[in-house]
């Protein structure tokens, strides 16, 4: 009797310590979508999109300005205040969502209706550096076409960064670059 309650004492803790294990593996690798692990596990996104929020039709004009809000699902962390004019960013760098992209050569167009910005923005796909612009090249309205390869777009997503060095407290204070550019429309 006493070695038969030992046994299932031991196979009940080896059972409780390899469903810890099975836990913890679940818990450390969720099957969620992409959307779910950016807004509530990573938390590089402020609005909730819902599943699929960020799937993209070739083609759709991403509207960014104030009556438009709803629209910029899209954008993540770096982006702040909507303005008549569109969607200001904040901060040091600022995230675009794309997904359900087609395997192929794409263009990709953003409008910036205005520049305040005096340092470099540097442009990345899916992480990769495709451009730097710098200070002398900013204009205070422009056009940022860029081709977006084949190989850029990862299991049919793709992140479009933007870095850029925040402003100084000087010109913070100063109120010379408190935002970074306004952009109108992707």
């Amino acid at each position: 009797m006493k070695i038969a309650k030992k046994v299932f004492l031991y196979a009940f803790s080896a059972i409780l310590v390899i469903s810890y294990f099975v836990i913890l593996y679940i818990s450390m690798n969720p099957n969620v979508s992409w959307e779910y692990k950016l807004y509530y596990i990573e938390k590089e996104t402020d609005i909730w999109p819902g599943n699929n929020g960020y799937d993209y039709e070739l083609g759709t004009k991403i509207d960014t300005k104030l009556e438009n809000k709803q629209n910029c699902k899209r954008f993540g962390k770096g982006w702040g205040e909507y303005t008549e004019t569109g969607l200001w960013s904040n901060g040091e760098k600022s995230n675009i969502y794309f997904g359900n992209l087609t395997n192929k050569d794409l263009i990709f167009e953003m409008e910036i209706a205005e520049c305040l910005l005096n340092k470099k923005i540097e442009i990345y796909f899916n992480d990769k550096l495709r451009e730097e612009i710098e200070p002398e090249k900013l204009e205070k309205e422009m056009k940022i076409i860029k081709e977006v390869k084949k190989e850029d777009i990862i299991d049919g997503k793709l992140i479009i960064t933007l870095k850029y060095t925040e402003a100084t407290e000087d010109e913070k204070v100063q109120k010379i670059m408190c935002k970074g550019i306004n952009l109108y429309e992707v």
